[in-house]
Parts: C-alpha cells; structure tokens; sequence
C-alpha cells in the first residue's frame, strides 16, 4: 500500500512538472519586459501595454520588521473595447524578505495597477508580457 502512494505521488508529479521545469518562465517562449515598478507604501502605476494573450508579474518586497507580517494587493484592470478584466493578486508574508509571481491570463491591451501595502520597507514588481 505504501509503495502504491508513493507511486501516484511520484507520477503525479511528474505529470505536474512535465510542461513548466522554470517557474518564472511561466511556460513561455518569448518574454518580454515591459514595466518595472517599485516604491513603498500604497500607489497608482502608469499604464503598460501588453501584446501577447498572457503576461506575469514578478513581485519582491522587504518588511520593516522580520517578526512583523507583511502584505502586497495588486489590483488589475483593463478596458480594451468590448473586455474588461480585473484581477487581484493578494500576498501576505513573514519575515525580512519575500518574493513571489503571479500569471495573468487577459489578453492584449492596456492594463493599469493599484498596489496597496501593509508593514512594508519597499516592494518591486516587473511585468512580463508572455508573447
């Protein structure tokens, strides 16, 4: 019995890891950078276009304090034309520093973001369009 979970365990994941081996490449062929974005405390970013169907934000921040949590809102939104997306990534933490990626699945246009913090030193977000 316990080599029968181990089994599915194992082929699970390889089923899992079998299309995406590099996390931040998002399965991707061609990334592009298109906007690099940091500050510290709530803000609203300048719009940045995005050609492909996907694109990933990469994000990092550092707390005031290891013993404090720490914690990023990413507010998404578009209107090109007849669309509309809007999307939250949401990420809390704890300790001194922190880093995470989010794919977003929207399609091509002009996108805007809001991002809202709590107990952070400084944060770092770059968005890459998966053409």
């Amino acid at each position: 019995m316990k080599r029968y979970f181990c089994a599915i365990f194992i082929l699970l994941l390889v089923i899992l890891t079998a299309g995406c081996v590099d996390t931040t490449s998002a399965c991707s062929k061609n990334k592009v950078s298109v906007a690099n974005f940091t500050g510290y405390g709530s803000q609203s970013l300048p719009q940045f276009e995005i050609k492909g169907e996907n694109f990933m934000l990469i994000m990092s921040a550092e707390t005031d304090f290891s013993s404090i949590k720490g914690s990023i809102n990413v507010d998404i939104s578009s209107n090109n034309g007849f669309s509309f997306y809007q999307g939250r990534q949401c990420r809390t933490f704890k300790g001194p520093e922190w880093s995470d990626y989010a794919k977003i699945e929207s399609g091509p246009g002009n996108y805007s973001m809001y991002v809202k913090t709590e107990n952070l030193k400084n944060w770092r977000i770059e968005v890459m369009d998966l053409q």
